[in-house]
C-alpha cells in the first residue's frame, strides 16, 4: 500500500487497519476522529499517537516507520 492510500485510510477513522510484517501481526486502531489512535506489533507494548501522520513516522515495527515499509507490509 503506497503512504498516501494508508494515510487516507488511518483518517478515515472506520475500522482498525490489521497487518503482518515478518511473520508477525500489528494493527493501527484509529477510534474516532480528533482521538488517539493506537498502534501496536508483535507482543510489544502498543503505543499511542494522535495523528495519522505520527504513526506513519514512529518506529514501532522492529525499530521501523511505516513510512519507510509500508509498502512492503502486508495489509488485510
Amino acid at each position: 500500500m503506497k503512504k498516501q492510500e494508508l494515510i487516507k485510510l488511518i483518517n478515515s477513522f472506520t475500522t482498525d487497519i490489521e497487518f503482518k510484517y515478518n511473520n508477525k501481526f500489528g494493527a493501527i486502531m484509529p477510534l474516532k476522529k480528533g482521538e488517539n489512535i493506537t498502534i501496536g506489533y508483535g507482543d510489544d507494548d502498543d503505543v499511542i499517537v494522535k495523528t495519522a501522520e505520527e504513526a506513519m513516522s514512529y518506529p514501532f515495527i522492529d525499530g521501523k516507520c511505516l513510512n519507510d515499509i509500508c509498502e512492503f507490509v502486508d495489509f488485510d
